[in-house]
């Protein structure tokens, strides 16, 4: 827990310290669990719900001031069971209009911490718009990814890839 404290709370304060200008931080998760044999827009499954649960635990010294999820089931109910936990505002955005939600992000909140649920198809190419290089995959099986992204104008954003416990 101890190890976990530090990446949230000492690492973005560290990665935040070298830079020039004030930055957002984005946050980016994968929905949880889903329900099986449940057709193409699957609910969360108990251990999904659990999962978010957890997120929104392990996030809350983490100062997010906003949440987008995508508008699948699944991200929508992810991001929801962590808006309420945390108290922040909640947005959706069209699973295929992530580069227009990205361009908001970028021109509304640039202060803000920002925390984004979206699908294992959509999160490396979101990672790519934020400026991250390395290249990113996540399985289809893969639920317990939290990327920390931190924006630089002036070249590749800082990026931390992390494993939930």
């Amino acid at each position: 827990m101890r190890k976990l404290w530090f990446a949230l709370t000492v690492l973005p304060a560290m990665i935040c310290a070298g830079m020039t200008e004030a930055q957002e931080k984005v946050f980016l998760i994968r929905h949880a669990e889903e329900e099986l044999l449940s057709g193409a827009n699957p609910k969360l499954s108990s251990e999904g719900r659990e999962r978010a649960a957890r997120y929104a635990s392990m996030l809350r010294d983490a100062e997010i001031d906003v949440l987008f999820s995508s508008s699948t089931v699944r991200t929508q109910e992810t991001g929801d069971i962590i808006a309420e936990s945390l108290g922040v505002p909640s947005h959706s955005f069209n699973k295929y209009g992530y580069g227009e939600m990205l361009a908001q992000v970028e021109a509304q909140n640039v202060d803000d911490t920002i925390l984004i649920v979206g699908n294992s198809g959509t999160i490396p190419t979101m990672l790519r718009l934020l400026g991250v290089v390395e290249e990113v995959k996540v399985s289809k099986s893969d639920y317990d990814n939290l990327f920390l992204v931190v924006p630089n104008d002036n070249g590749p954003s800082q990026f931390v890839r992390l494993r939930m416990p």
